[in-house]
């Protein structure tokens, strides 16, 4: 989609921040999930880097929610206007619109930096983390995305990734996200029974 510099200003002003505003500190805006998010967290956190975990309004929470409190994180539920901001934005993308797609909203709209881990497939990033990253895309945030199939980074350049040879930079407010394909953890099957 074609970024509309307004629109975008305006949703990432509209939001309410939870940005860090002090020098020297990192905070990832994240949403818990197993996957990468909660390996993110568990890999930053012994380097004083400050998660953030945002839930959906009506989210039950996960055993790794409560490890990753446990922890020393914060676990945080987004506002019924974050919710909507979030839905208006999937919707106007094309995204899905279901509570974590709209709760990825804050994640990136919190951050400077997107961090993904997330198979790139015919040029683009699928699923929830796709989403996020096309989110982020519109509202002009650096995104980096670590393709699960090449094992190589990527930086979104004009609506295409173009692979880089070092590390991304991250801002001292970044968004670190990704698929859940990379760690086993516990579903529930058609009948609710895990």
């Amino acid at each position: 989609a074609q970024v509309d510099k307004k629109i975008a200003e305006k949703q990432a002003s509209s939001v309410s921040t939870r940005k860090n505003l002090k020098d020297g500190v990192y905070t990832n805006h994240t949403g818990g999930a197993y996957g990468s998010d909660a390996i993110w967290a568990d890999m930053f956190r012994p380097y004083g880097v400050v998660n953030n975990h945002y839930r959906p309004i009506n989210d039950k929470g996960t055993a790794k929610i409560k490890q990753l409190s446990h922890n020393g994180d914060k676990v945080i539920t987004i506002t019924k206007e974050e919710s909507e901001q979030g839905n208006a934005l999937n919707k106007q993308l094309g995204n899905n619109t279901h509570d974590l797609n709209n709760r990825n909203y804050v994640q990136v709209a919190n951050a400077d930096t997107v961090l993904a881990v997330a198979p790139i497939v015919n040029g683009k990033v699928t699923g929830g983390t796709g989403s996020a990253v096309r989110m982020a895309e519109h509202l002009n945030k650096d995104v980096y995305v670590l393709d699960t199939e090449t094992v190589q980074w990527y930086k979104s350049e004009n609506g295409k990734y173009v692979k880089i040879n070092y590390l991304p930079k991250v801002a001292n407010n970044f968004a670190a996200v990704g698929t859940r394909g990379i760690e086993s953890y516990p579903t529930k099957d058609k009948a609710g029974n895990w």
